[in-house]
């Protein structure tokens, strides 16, 4: 039972990735991670299901039910977690280039 929590956990967590570099970022993870795991990895279906869909911008894309669906699933929460967690040490790596006295930037002449 682990071996496949898993292996859904790794393919879901691929299949965000590249779904959320195909829209650079664009796609809330949270939304990503749900949609792929409802719709099975089908990037069509999900790309439909966004074009299609009429976002409410306070919500941040999810409903009341998309939300008890993430709080409920293990392998989702696990899965937001993960990539949350990644896309901060991301920032903070980059936050931490730019603050760095050593690496000096040249100015461009205009």
């Amino acid at each position: 039972m682990a071996h496949v929590h898993l292996k859904d956990k790794i393919e879901l967590e691929k299949s965000v990735r590249r779904f959320r570099e195909t829209f650079r970022g664009n796609v809330s993870l949270e939304l990503a991670v749900l949609l792929m795991n409802r719709y099975r990895s089908d990037y069509r279906l999900v790309v439909k299901h966004i074009i299609l869909m009429v976002t409410d911008p306070d919500t941040g894309d999810l409903d009341a039910d998309d939300r008890r669906e993430i709080e409920a699933s293990p392998i989702l929460q696990d899965v937001i977690q993960t990539l949350q967690a990644e896309e901060k040490e991301a920032k903070a790596k980059k936050m931490k280039i730019k603050e760095d006295p050593d690496v000096k930037v040249k100015a461009v002449p205009a």
